[in-house]
């Protein structure tokens, strides 16, 4: 025999006491399919049962087909209905789920009812994140792969994000919903195109800022570093780069930080980070120092000797 589903909460109640009225229903119900399960727990979940016509209840629920027990607990059963509840898993939900869906595929927007009845499962998280949506991402092939409530408030934020700095949110949500790729890469492929909003020092013969996700992922490849991993910050206005070329035409990487408020200089990189030679680690740092940002390594700035030896070992952690 099949394992048997255990149920628990406020459905295991109602089915205990309709047992006690009607014996053996507690035992129908445990062996029903999904979807009988979840028709039955929509229509205690909006039918207070007289104590006295608990027998009768449960007489009728164990003899009743689907539908009729749907119309007898809802004034209307809007299309969908049914099919939602046998993808609702075998376990019944909080009661307030049956009046959720009900209203969504009653009430809602075209976009949440084709939603609803296009996915291959349903709970209250995932209904809830339905009906958080906005419509052009509310497509069961971008739903499917939404793991969380949080995931898709990320997902929302992002998209916007995208939309404000780029204009073009149509082709990422269509990237989105051709591709079967996790989320998060389709996402960090696309936002490589946002410019960034800010740069520490403006370009010039001896400077080239890093301005957007594609110039920034290709710097890395050319330096062989970890500068991609930056990319959030950088969208954020919290990290920059920018590419130093000496007068002999040595090229190092510029990283600056903003996470005290104002630019400070936080690493002279050369490729695969092996070390700066210190005439052209002082050009790089002179020229920084001449646009007025703060070298946050510099040890004459600092106050203290154990902020001072922290600096000259440790620095720049990045570096590491």
């Amino acid at each position: 025999m099949a394992t048997i589903t255990p149920v628990s909460g406020w459905a295991l109640d109602a089915i205990v006491a309709l047992d006690e009225a009607c014996p053996g229903f507690a035992g129908r119900f445990l062996r029903a399919s999904n979807e009988r399960r979840q028709v039955i727990a929509a229509f205690l979940s909006n039918i207070s049962a007289d104590h006295d016509a608990e027998g009768a209840t449960g007489e009728y629920l164990g003899r009743a087909n689907h539908r009729s027990i749907l119309a007898q607990a809802f004034e209307h059963v809007p299309d969908g209905f049914r099919r939602a509840l046998a993808k609702s898993g075998a376990h019944p939900h909080d009661a307030a789920y049956y009046r959720d869906l009900y209203d969504a595929l009653a009430f809602g927007h075209l976009h949440v009812v084709t939603a609803i009845m296009h996915v291959t499962w349903l709970n209250p998280e995932r209904l809830e994140i339905i009906n958080m949506l906005p419509a052009d991402l509310c497509d069961c092939r971008i739903i499917e792969r939404i793991k969380d409530l949080q995931h898709a408030r990320d997902l929302i934020a992002v998209i916007d994000l995208f939309e404000e700095r780029t204009g073009r949110r149509e082709g990422l949500v269509k990237a989105l919903m051709a591709s079967p790729a996790p989320i998060e890469s389709i996402v960090r492929r696309w936002c490589r195109q946002i410019k960034y909003a800010e740069f520490p020092i403006e370009e010039s013969a001896s400077y080239r800022p890093i301005r957007d996700g594609l110039a920034l992922h290709e710097v890395a490849r050319r330096y062989r570093n970890c500068g991609r991993n930056y990319t959030a910050t950088a969208l954020l206005g919290e990290s920059a780069f920018g590419e130093f070329i000496a007068e002999d035409g040595r090229r190092v990487l510029l990283c600056f930080d903003k996470s005290e408020g104002d630019w400070a200089l936080d690493g002279v990189y050369a490729r695969r980070n092996r070390p700066v030679p210190d005439s052209l680690g002082a050009q790089a740092r002179e020229f920084v120092y001449i646009h007025d940002i703060r070298d946050r390594w510099d040890s004459s700035q600092t106050g203290n000797d154990v902020a001072r030896a922290l600096g000259r070992l440790l620095q720049p952690y990045s570096e590491w």
